[in-house]
């Protein structure tokens, strides 16, 4: 503080030239609301390279201590990382001594120097975006600055009517099962029940997923999407029919252990202003480099939707029981929530709201990658 601001370096902001830093919106958005105050122009999207985007289009770890190790860069000073701890974390009621005689803040501030020059190296040592992916990279961060608009007080409502759900279900479990197991979420405890109660051996047989060299079980399971689907439409074949108590507990399973309507208490978690910021993370999946998500995973919400979406919500912000609802629209409660995820995002007034999707994107470019002629003419066609 007090310094006069470098001419040469606020000219090359001014001109639109390029900075670089690790998280460019992290970096970009904390500058923009202070520097300016100081006498430095403003940051535009553009003119901020995101070094972590380029580590993960290089197959490196996003974070700057893992990519540094990877690419066998000096480590973080520890006392300079304590500080950053201290600082980071101390409130608006500690003084930051901005004295480079005091030895703590002089590790402060050579820690700082320190990352700066390890992300300038990962810089100059990975792959530089191509224009295409700076494109996507750019207007990924424009979404992410303009927010995605929440219906706060309905995810609100389904986040509620979702907790006591679960102890709905968690009551249900221990009156099927004689209190033998205490809730739906105990997976391995709930395989052995089933397995021990179910009173046919052909499909106790379906529960076990793994045996020993002598053919002994040795691992269970009621996985939601692979065995339970198959083990419930072998059960309705099966003669004499599995007890009434054991059928109940899997159908119960399928619904109560769906993870999709813990993204409401996330998503009214992280809204300011009714708005999700920051959302989408270019590149961020781990082997196949697609768009990921901070908080509630946005690419990843069920496309099963209800008739009459509008009404339902209406009904769950205006407390309908549990019973009622179950009632009204003829569904478990958690897969009622689970259609009703994606109707929570919604579009500002006077604007309207589209959504799309590739059709098993990666099976149809696939035929092109690997230059199969009949493999192209099959997907052009299907």
């Amino acid at each position: 503080p007090g310094q006069p601001v470098p001419q040469d370096l606020a000219d090359h902001i001014s001109e639109g030239g390029l900075m670089f830093a690790l998280n460019s919106r992290f970096d970009r958005l904390a500058w923009n609301a202070k520097m300016p105050d100081y006498g430095f122009p403003p940051l535009a999207l553009e003119q901020v390279l995101d070094v972590a985007a380029q580590n993960r289009a290089s197959l490196l770890p996003s974070g700057l201590q893992q990519a540094s190790m990877a690419m066998r860069l000096p480590k973080k000073p520890k006392l300079g990382k304590d500080m950053m701890k201290i600082y980071a974390t101390a409130g608006n009621d500690v003084v930051i001594p901005y004295d480079r005689a005091d030895k703590d803040f002089d590790a402060f501030v050579m820690y700082g120097i320190h990352d700066t020059r390890v992300t300038g190296k990962l810089l100059s040592r990975t792959r530089p975006l191509s224009r295409d992916e700076w494109i996507d990279f750019i207007i990924s961060e424009d979404i992410n600055d303009r927010g995605i608009e929440i219906d706060v007080e309905f995810c609100e409502a389904a986040a509620a009517l979702f907790n006591d759900e679960k102890e709905a279900n968690k009551l249900e479990c221990q009156e099927l099962t004689n209190g033998e197991v205490q809730n739906v979420t105990f997976a391995k405890g709930l395989a052995l029940w089933v397995r021990a109660n179910i009173n046919n051996e052909e499909l106790a047989d379906m529960i076990v997923t793994a045996r020993d060299e002598d053919d002994n079980p040795t691992n269970f399971s009621l996985d939601s999407k692979k065995v339970l689907p198959r083990l419930l439409e072998a059960a309705s074949r099966a003669d004499p029919p599995i007890p009434a108590n054991v059928q109940q507990l899997l159908e119960l399973l399928v619904h109560a252990r769906s993870s999709s309507a813990l993204k409401f208490r996330q998503m009214a978690n992280h809204a300011i202003d009714a708005r999700r910021y920051g959302s989408f993370i270019f590149g961020g999946a781990g082997q196949t480099r697609r768009f990921s998500s901070t908080g509630p995973q946005m690419h990843n919400m069920p496309r099963a939707h209800v008739e009459h979406e509008g009404e339902a919500m209406a009904d769950i912000c205006n407390g309908m029981t549990a019973a009622e609802l179950r009632d009204k629209y003829g569904i478990p409660i958690s897969k009622l929530l689970a259609m009703l995820v994606r109707p929570s995002i919604t579009a500002a007034e006077g604007k309207t709201l589209v959504w799309g999707d590739w059709s098993a994107i990666e099976a149809r470019i696939l035929a092109w990658i690997s230059g199969s002629r009949s493999a192209q003419k099959l997907s052009l066609i299907h």
